[in-house]
């Protein structure tokens, strides 16, 4: 495999690694009822933030509720010091708060209960109120809860399904409601009902109103993205005054951020400060950085080592077959000439007798010369006449391939019988087989989408996407394909035979007593043997090196048409 490859591989490995990554890192999640809508978030913790858009956030409630009054605008109190100071005003307002646990002193709530006296309304929505404000609106009234995956909540005429859900999946959820609450009566009204118990009741006090409600995650973000959800916060939207500012009740939260805050007590005011913090808020990160360190860890292992041996190393000498190949098969390419690949071979058979014999025989005297060199290798003269005869033809001759070839045989012959190739190597040669396989980056290229189209595929069956359903075979049958583009040699010439390798079928063997003829077109090399066989190699799926080798073999073999 060459350097470019390699580059090839990593290329690749890094794409399907960012792939994955981006893939793993993402959160989304299917809503059903309504209409199909699929949102995307990653933080399923978080719970009830007024500006947070993520799936349990209450930033679409929040712009619902500035929307419906003419301030435009809602301002949170964090302390009770801000709300005693409104109500000292005795301004007309609406305090209003959303979330699991409400919790605040008596005096607090005696004073929120004189601003509602005197035209002030409050809106409570919790499933958690402390037992101090419970027995003063509504004393002997509990919550019961209907511990189930979809909540039914019936309005006047109207009936609003409400579903709790986590991620990917829809839970059961302990949806509450009130019993023993107060009959109905002019200042006592149900607004909604679950399963014919009240969940949202009206309490007028004065001149103002006291709105308690039972199921804050009705006004989750994701449930406002649904037909029902949406519908069902509007019709509590519309009981807020316009005409009155809204104050978000933020001092009496109660919920499970006090837990952590004691936690954080109990070990010694210790906080998670560090940058790290940012990373493990992301899945898409933390995936990130395991692949990271995972990386530098190979690097460690692969690269600790001495990267300069004691000893310097030997390079191994160059192929010098390797590179006559190449410079015999362009020269052929450039000129498409046989006289010039002729000149070659007769510098390199002068060049290899004078290497081992001493004899220079671009400066020789008629025969003298000749007969020294018979006499060295034992070959007559008459046969070396004959192939200096085919090599000593000029540059200005035309000669035809089998011209050539018969040369290239007669100095072939002289080099076997004169020893310098020896048996033991004349028998490497002739045991070598050359291998052609296909188009390595095609190859890589078809592994590639097949992979990517296979986890796309899997990764829309998972959020149930009908089109997973035909893209992972595909990309099944494209990864096998490029798998055996890679694994299967396109064709092996060895054992006195051409076999060519189907990707799909039986493989293809034509001998070379049975080779007719080889054809060089412009675009494929076509081998034509007897009984109709035919061979079909595209010039396309070749690289260079694969060309010049298959070239100059069907020269030497007599077999090609050019």
């Amino acid at each position: 495999m060459n350097q470019q490859a390699k580059y090839g591989i990593i290329g690749l490995v890094v794409i399907f690694v960012a792939a994955m990554v981006w893939l793993l890192g993402r959160g989304t999640t299917p809503i059903l009822g309504g209409g199909q809508v699929t949102y995307t978030s990653s933080n399923w913790d978080d719970k009830f933030g007024w500006d947070s858009k993520d799936p349990y956030g209450t930033n679409i409630m929040h712009e619902m509720i500035t929307e419906s009054v003419k301030s435009k605008k809602a301002l949170s109190l964090n302390n009770f010091s801000t709300l005693d100071s409104l109500v000292q005003l005795q301004e007309k307002n609406t305090y209003l708060f959303l979330g699991e646990q409400f919790g605040i002193y008596d005096h607090e709530l005696q004073s929120i209960l004189e601003a509602v006296k005197k035209g002030s309304d409050v809106f409570i929505i919790s499933s958690n109120l402390t037992a101090n404000i419970l027995d003063s609106l509504m004393p002997a009234t509990t919550y019961r809860c209907d511990y189930t995956e979809e909540l039914a909540i019936k309005r006047e005429k109207s009936n609003f399904n409400m579903r709790y859900l986590y991620q990917r999946d829809t839970l059961a959820y302990p949806w509450k409601f009130f019993v023993n609450a107060p009959s109905k009566s002019d200042s006592v009204k149900f607004l909604s009902t679950v399963q014919g118990r009240p969940n949202f009741i009206e309490l007028k006090r004065g001149e103002g109103s006291i709105y308690v409600h039972s199921n804050p995650a009705c006004f989750f973000n994701y449930q406002l993205l649904r037909k029902d959800g949406l519908a069902y916060a509007e019709q509590v939207v519309k009981n807020l005054d316009a005409e009155k500012k809204v104050y978000y009740l933020e001092f009496g939260r109660l919920d499970e951020t006090l837990e952590n805050e004691e936690e954080m007590v109990e070990d010694e005011g210790k906080k998670d400060d560090s940058y790290l913090q940012f990373v493990f808020q992301s899945p898409s990160l933390i995936a990130a950085m395991l692949l990271t360190i995972f990386g530098l860890l190979l690097f460690v292992i692969f690269r600790a080592k001495r990267m300069r041996p004691q000893v310097e190393v030997i390079k191994p000498k160059r192929n010098m077959s390797k590179v006559f190949v190449e410079t015999v098969s362009s020269i052929y390419r450039n000129k498409e000439n046989p006289s010039a690949i002729l000149q070659l071979h007769k510098k390199n058979f002068y060049t290899t007798v004078y290497k081992h014999f001493f004899i220079d025989l671009s400066k020789r005297k008629e025969k003298m010369d000749l007969e020294h060199l018979s006499s060295r290798t034992g070959i007559d003269v008459v046969e070396i006449e004959t192939l200096l005869n085919k090599l000593d033809i000029g540059d200005h001759v035309s000669i035809s391939d089998d011209f050539l070839v018969e040369a290239i045989r007669l100095k072939q012959d002289f080099y076997s019988k004169s020893g310098i190739i020896t048996d033991k190597i004349q028998q490497r040669i002739n045991d070598q087989e050359i291998v052609i396989y296909r188009s390595v980056w095609l190859s890589f290229g078809l592994i590639f989408l097949g992979i990517s189209m296979v986890i796309v595929g899997l990764y829309l069956l998972v959020v149930a996407k009908g089109a997973g359903i035909l893209l992972w075979p595909i990309g099944s049958l494209v990864l096998t394909w490029g798998i055996l583009r890679m694994s299967r040699p396109l064709v092996k010439i060895h054992e006195e035979a051409f076999t060519f390798t189907p990707l799909f079928g039986k493989k293809k063997v034509i001998l070379f007593k049975d080779t007719m003829r080889v054809v060089r077109h412009q675009n494929m090399y076509e081998i034509i043997g007897t009984n109709e066989q035919v061979i079909l190699l595209p010039l396309s799926e070749l690289n260079r090196l694969d060309r010049n080798k298959l070239d100059l073999f069907l020269l030497k073999q007599k077999f090609v048409e050019l």
